[in-house]
């Protein structure tokens, strides 16, 4: 999921009106992975 997100990003021009709020997302959804992974692995 997170590889089709950073795609879509890649492919929206420069200045395009998603381009940021798009990044914002992904890396928000990279952050939640990342913790949600790293509570679960403590468990």
């Amino acid at each position: 999921m997170l590889r089709k997100a950073i795609t879509f990003w890649n492919i929206q021009l420069d200045g395009a009106p998603l381009k940021s709020p798009l990044g914002t997302a992904v890396i928000q959804s990279f952050k939640f992975t990342y913790e949600l992974s790293v509570r679960l692995s403590i468990s």
